[in-house]
């Protein structure tokens, strides 16, 4: 965030910004950490993660991203229960699932994001997975 007195005027500045990034999920959530007054010229932790089918693939995802030199996690999650207290584990929103996460510190610049995004995928996809996003960790 930016520092007490610094000036930023969120609403004003995200209006003037709003070209700066393309128009897709990255852009959008850079425009959003900028109308926050979030500090894009500075290094940041991000978190990237790649969904994956099972354990298995989760394990070599994470090896896989390991070998190129990045820390990478598998987590399991058990899901969510319904409305009826069942946890369906087919339902894609809210249904167990692996996830390998990855923790970056690196300055929030959009072709970087883009790129390791696609270097995550790359893996990811050999185990049937997929790059499934990033955010800022605080």
């Amino acid at each position: 965030m930016s520092a007490p007195g610094s000036g930023c005027q969120a609403s004003s500045f995200f209006q003037k910004n709003m070209d700066q990034y393309p128009d897709d999920a990255d852009g959008l959530v850079l425009r959003r950490l900028e109308a926050r007054c979030v500090d894009l010229s500075r290094a940041l932790k991000i978190e990237f993660m790649a969904d994956a089918p099972d354990e298995l693939a989760a394990g070599r995802i994470a090896v896989g991203l390991q070998a190129q030199g990045l820390i990478a996690t598998a987590e399991f999650d058990p899901g969510e229960p319904d409305e009826n207290g069942m946890i369906d584990p087919n339902d894609p929103e809210i249904g167990s699932s692996w996830t390998v996460y990855l923790e970056r510190m690196m300055v929030p610049n959009y072709s970087a994001l883009v790129g390791m995004q696609q270097i995550i995928d790359e893996v990811a996809r050999r185990y049937g997975g997929k790059a499934d996003g990033w955010g800022v960790l605080t």
